[in-house]
């Protein structure tokens, strides 16, 4: 969940819209039905999460794990691949997957990917393109920053 919200803010920062900083991925409700306000409380309660605007709501206290949890992922994320590859990776996840090719009889053409698609310099290639584009400035700076 806490990268899911990284990547939601990372997104919005990116493309310059202001965002308002609230969880979008529905957790709680119908669609998981076996996380629970109760379950969220007591595992807000344990780790000493309080949510000051929503204190008596499992939406305000998954709201409160959720951005302290993503400040640590980030933390953490840049240390593993440093700022550049997590860049490059964040923006490299956003970008829309290619148009599929067909051959002359109307049959997608399968493209294998190259390489190993979960190795560890997977983004590596995009880095230069990624990185000399200042229109990221900002979200760059925002995910070498506190936020």
């Amino acid at each position: 969940m806490a990268l899911g919200y990284l990547y939601e803010r990372f997104q919005d920062v990116y493309a310059g819209t202001t965002g308002d900083d609230e969880l979008m991925i529905e957790v709680l409700g119908t669609d998981r039905p076996f996380i629970t306000d109760i379950d969220v409380a007591r595992y807000c309660e344990r780790h000493g999460y309080a949510s000051t605007k929503d204190p008596e709501t499992g939406r305000g206290l998954l709201q409160e794990a959720a951005r302290n949890h993503r400040r640590q992922v980030k933390f953490r994320l840049r240390e593993l691949l440093g700022d550049g590859r997590l860049f490059t990776s964040l923006v490299v996840a956003g970008w829309p997957e290619p148009e599929p090719e067909y051959d002359e009889d109307g049959n997608e053409i399968e493209t294998p990917p190259p390489g190993d698609s979960l190795a560890e310099d997977v983004f590596d290639r995009h880095i230069a393109d990624v990185t000399s584009d200042l229109s990221g400035a900002e979200a760059y700076e925002w995910l070498c920053g506190r936020s």
